[in-house]
């Protein structure tokens, strides 16, 4: 089950064919070591838009520190989805069995073209408990 199923659409684009979607979901929990393991999952998502071979640049922080960093050339057909990044993070609980999470991911693409995002910021913070 998901913990946080959140979308994120870019503020201020001029291009709204794009969104950039982040998926967190808690696989598991140990009560012996007061510890989740929580899985994450990042997307593009477009429209009816398209690009071809753009050089993008990936990054996913999970509690201030870097759990992913790529930079690869990326292609995205009209109304389809794009895989950019997933991952898995043991989270250690507070002594109460709680714990506040944050992600943070950031997607910059190397793109001069006004029909073109640049740059996509997704920001959330939840609570495991």
């Amino acid at each position: 089950m998901a913990i946080k199923e959140e979308v994120y659409t870019q503020v201020g684009s001029r291009n709204s064919n794009y969104t950039l979607k982040m998926t967190v979901q808690e696989r598991s929990y140990n009560i012996n070591t007061n510890s989740s393991i929580v899985d994450w999952t990042l997307q593009l998502l477009s429209t009816n838009s398209y690009f071809s071979t753009i050089g993008m640049t990936t990054l996913v922080y999970i509690n201030g520190n870097k759990d992913w960093e790529e930079y690869k050339q990326q292609s995205i057909g009209k109304n389809s989805t794009l895989y950019l990044a997933s991952g898995s993070r043991t989270i250690e609980h507070n002594s109460d069995g709680r714990k506040s999470v944050s992600i943070e991911a950031y997607l910059n693409m190397n793109a001069t073209d006004s029909y073109l995002p640049r740059q996509y910021i997704y920001w959330e913070r939840f609570c495991l408990n």
